[in-house]
């Protein structure tokens, strides 16, 4: 059986779905940082010599990168 929605309810529902995918968004950020501060802990932990020094804001993006090398198998997704 087919269910035929208004132009209203349509509006409506698409108004819904874009409120849920700024959400789920937001949500997806924060993960995504987590993530990457979990991975330098773990870098930092693996590799003590490579701390922070100083502070040096290229070092942190040198680590990122070197953290994202070693792990590739990892590239995808994942939402626990």
């Amino acid at each position: 059986m087919m269910n035929f929605l208004t132009i209203e309810q349509l509006e409506q529902e698409i108004l819904y779905l874009q409120e849920q995918n700024l959400k789920l968004i937001k949500e997806l950020s924060q993960v995504v940082k987590e993530n990457h501060r979990l991975r330098e802990e773990i870098y930092h932990e693996k590799h003590p010599s490579h701390g922070h020094r100083g502070g040096k804001e290229k070092e942190g993006r040198t680590v990122s990168r070197k953290v994202g090398q070693e792990n590739r198998e990892d590239d995808g997704l994942c939402l626990n």
